[in-house]
């Protein structure tokens, strides 16, 4: 009998079915059932996700709206607000859901939700062919995504919240700029026309390798794109029987994907060879599925109402099954607590208080986030090199000092570049040069006749605008990872110095025993001799 105890090693899991949401912590005792706080009747979940904290979690329903809960149960908010007559910022024209937002009314359902990497922003996709990225600390809408024509069914966030990939019952996939809210690219399969295109069900974005993106269709269909060249790399068809309908990236191996449909089937794929490397089995299909923080834990959430749990390291039996579905309805989405949080922390956290929790302010209960250090200066830490062979020399020294601001100087450059590409797809092109004047005709005009009137120049289109919060949040998010990812190597490095220097050390104090043992021998044989 598996048993997700309180354990820190062991996540919380989320899942969702019907009206309401659960977080299961051990299967020996009832999960935290999180109440509907908007329209209970006509409440029914399609969507959960935890922040990045792991102590709250987001759903979106049907009704139209986001609800946030801590783990213990508590509201700290909701967007859009319900006491709020405008939920839409002055930047963003309202269309759609957003627009019926903004004035009160009713509510398109939302069908799929995504946190953004810092949980500032929320994106949320459903009925609505809009894209709407709710701005939580501002409480307010950020952008409208616009460009689909059909109802949407799947959002994500790219890594370092650069972009917003989403997809529907259209089939294509749309690609649009955090910062500026602009449609900067579309997917869309090669050989297949664009009215024949099977439904999206579902998007991931890789967390190791830069743009790659998974997508699985009505088809049963697996692809791999490139976000960054708008191209496929790897196509898998009729994958799953049935249709495909969850994919998720294995959060340590670039070469493993996991996938799940309608074929009552759990798959880890290899895009490399196109084969699977693991299936499991289900009692019935499956509706969505996801990988715990480090990969060795996959749940799927099934279409009878129950969400069963493997260990990817030994597949062949299910760990537990758990009641996940009210009378037998279906497990519409199931998420893992986020990685560096823990079921036991969360839950010995104090609940927020009952003012708080009644307040509207997103997020209240979130852990403090440490303000990201700045990269060391040229006159404070390292001169800067006058070569580029000295560049090279400095960025390849092996003391951690040097390692440390070796990795900022490279995510500062990366940084750099991305930023130059989200401005080269924000700046509107130049108008064309305006051509020379025709040489006047000889021929002589008459007195009577009027000269033609000059059309004017039509102007040229606003430049779109850019969110300077969302840009600042990128940049910090970036510097703040580079940072503590290079502290995290040059700790481990010093500990490593000082590891080895203790063991020298003991090697060195048992040279010196060892000789003085041999001394002592020595003379206590001459002794004897003598004697």
């Amino acid at each position: 009998l598996f048993v997700m105890t309180s354990s820190s090693s062991v996540p919380l899991l989320a899942t969702a079915s019907g009206a309401s949401v659960k977080i299961w912590q051990s299967v020996s005792s009832s999960p935290l059932i999180l109440s509907p706080t908007v329209s209970p009747v006509a409440r029914r979940v399609a969507s959960v996700a935890w922040n990045h904290t792991g102590a709250v979690v987001a759903s979106g329903g049907l009704d139209g709206h986001v609800i946030l809960h801590h783990t213990s149960g508590a509201i700290i908010g909701s967007v859009p607000e319900e006491t709020s007559s405008t939920s839409l910022s002055s930047s963003s024209p309202p269309s759609g859901g957003a627009l019926a937002a903004a004035q009160g009314g009713s509510l398109d359902a939302i069908y799929a939700l995504c946190f953004s990497k810092g949980s500032r922003y929320v994106a949320t996709a459903g009925a609505s062919t809009d894209v709407l990225v709710w701005d939580l600390k501002k409480r307010v809408c950020a952008k409208v995504l616009v460009g689909h024509t059909a109802p949407v069914y799947a959002v994500a966030y790219s890594h370092g919240d650069t972009h917003v990939a989403s997809a529907g019952s259209s089939g294509s996939i749309l690609l649009h700029s955090q910062v500026s809210g602009v449609r900067v690219g579309e997917l869309t399969p090669t050989g297949v026309s664009a009215s024949s295109l099977p439904a999206v069900n579902a998007l991931a974005f890789s967390p190791l390798e830069h743009g790659r993106l998974a997508s699985v269709d009505d088809d049963g269909t697996v692809r791999i794109w490139d976000a960054t060249s708008r191209t496929s790399v790897c196509e898998a068809r009729r994958w799953h029987d049935g249709g495909a309908t969850a994919v998720a990236f294995h959060p340590s191996d670039a070469g493993v994907l996991c996938t799940a449909g309608a074929d009552k089937c759990v798959t880890f794929f290899d895009p490399s060879v196109k084969t699977a490397t693991t299936k499991l089995s289900l009692p019935d299909a499956v509706l969505c599925c996801a990988l715990s923080s480090d990969g060795n834990l996959v749940a799927a959430g099934l279409r009878g109402g129950s969400a069963i749990i493997y260990d990817v390291r030994r597949p062949n039996v299910s760990l537990c099954t758990l009641a996940a579905g009210s009378d037998a309805e279906p497990v519409v989405s199931i998420a893992w607590q986020a990685r560096g949080a823990s079921g036991a922390e969360v839950l010995s956290s104090p609940a927020p208080s009952s003012s708080e929790a009644t307040r509207t302010t997103p997020l209240r209960t979130t852990t403090t986030t440490t303000t990201p250090a700045a990269p060391p200066s040229a006159s404070t830490a390292v001169a800067a090199p006058a070569s580029r062979a000295e560049a090279e020399a400095a960025t390849t020294a092996t003391t951690p000092a040097s390692s440390a601001f070796s990795s900022i100087v490279k995510a500062k450059k990366s940084l750099e570049e991305e930023m130059a590409e989200i401005l080269a797809e924000t700046t509107p092109a130049p108008p064309p040069p305006r051509s020379a004047p025709a040489a006047a005709k000889t021929m002589s005009t008459p007195a009577n006749v009027p000269p033609p009137r000059a059309t004017p120049a039509p102007p040229p289109p606003p430049p779109p605008t850019i969110d300077m919060d969302a840009m600042r949040d990128v940049v910090s998010d970036a510097v703040r990872e580079a940072v503590n990812d290079a502290v995290g190597d040059a700790v481990r490095d010093a500990v490593r110095e000082v590891q080895l220097a203790q063991i020298r050390h003991q090697m060195e104090v048992m040279d010196v025993v060892e000789t003085l043992r041999q001394e002592v021998r020595a003379l206590s044989s001459s002794l004897h001799t003598s004697q």
